[in-house]
């Protein structure tokens, strides 16, 4: 990835980096591996899960307010996890592929940006208040 031509996150770059990196593992290595053994795609889809999830925490930890980086970093990141779920569920049958997907620790993307965007909401809110105040004392 040429850094100079993307201004993305790099949070954002190595949640596409790695869902491309599953897509390819899973294509060219998997079906070798699971003839060894059947669940190395889950185990492979869970480890990274889990990879990214490490990076992914201390950043969502300290995202307080709705900035460009979050707003590239949680969308990629929801990608790249919704992505190892449907791969961990196509592997197997689906009781199986359930009690994996409870094993893996959410990114709670939908969560903090929901508290993020009501963050934002009341700022704005806070602003528009502010100039209607002004404008009204201004008459």
């Amino acid at each position: 990835v040429d850094k100079s031509e993307i201004h993305e996150h790099p949070l954002a770059l190595l949640a596409e980096e790695t869902k491309k990196l599953l897509k390819r593992d899973s294509s060219i290595f998997m079906p070798i591996l699971s003839k060894r053994h059947p669940q190395a795609t889950i185990v492979s889809a869970s480890l990274l899960h889990k990879l990214y999830g490490n990076k992914l925490k201390p950043f969502s930890d300290g995202a307080e307010h709705l900035t460009e980086d979050v707003a590239s970093v949680f969308p990629a990141a929801d990608s790249l996890e919704q992505y190892i779920i449907s791969l961990i569920t196509s592997t197997c049958e689906e009781e199986t592929a359930a009690v994996y997907c409870r094993k893996l620790m959410p990114y709670q993307i939908e969560s903090i940006s929901g508290t993020l965007v009501l963050r934002w909401i009341n700022s704005q809110l806070g602003r528009i208040l502010s100039w209607v105040e002004r404008a009204i004392q201004q008459e």
